[in-house]
């Protein structure tokens, strides 16, 4: 499974189904994220939660460079909407949505299921997102789409535009 979002939010109702499927039956998840909208989105989710941002937000606060900011923020999301432990999606991020200055966001909405069905959606993968807003998409039973769309999200890791976490 390829999924890609720009903003997440009560992940962990959210991805417990996409764990059973990945203890349960082998399901492997790709998830491309946009950092600087996943570390406002959990940092929400864990004042929500009662927890202290500031405190377990630390090493993201000190981390030096896009890269390692990404892969901070990538840590937290484990813990704060990914608490299932293993097995565990592999993230990938662009090293630009790291940096708060940046103009640059990764904003697809997309999900590919098992390389023939796939989503592309205006709608973000948050509360609103799914219950408020009026987004549009499309849902597409195609091996040839799912698969051109798999290999532009894998041509952006080959070419290190997106690293893994």
């Amino acid at each position: 499974m390829l999924v890609a979002g720009y903003a997440i939010d009560h992940g962990a109702e959210l991805f417990a189904s996409r764990h059973r499927g990945m203890a349960n039956h082998g399901v492997t998840v790709d998830a491309f994220i946009d950092v600087d909208q996943l570390a406002e989105r959990l940092r929400r989710a864990a004042k929500g939660a009662g927890q202290s941002w500031p405190l377990i937000s630390a090493p993201l606060e000190a981390a030096q460079g896009n890269v390692a900011r990404g892969q901070a923020v990538v840590a937290l999301f484990y813990r704060l909407m990914w608490a299932f432990g293993d097995p565990r999606p592999v993230v990938y991020f662009d090293p630009r949505t790291a940096d708060r200055q940046s103009a640059v966001s990764l904003r697809a909405k997309c999900v590919v299921i098992d390389h023939e069905y796939t989503l592309i959606t205006s709608a973000n993968l948050t509360d609103r997102g799914q219950t408020r807003n009026l987004d549009a998409g499309a849902a597409l039973e195609d091996r040839g789409v799912a698969a051109s769309l798999e290999r532009q999200w894998l041509k952006l890791v080959d070419a290190g535009v997106v690293v893994r976490a």
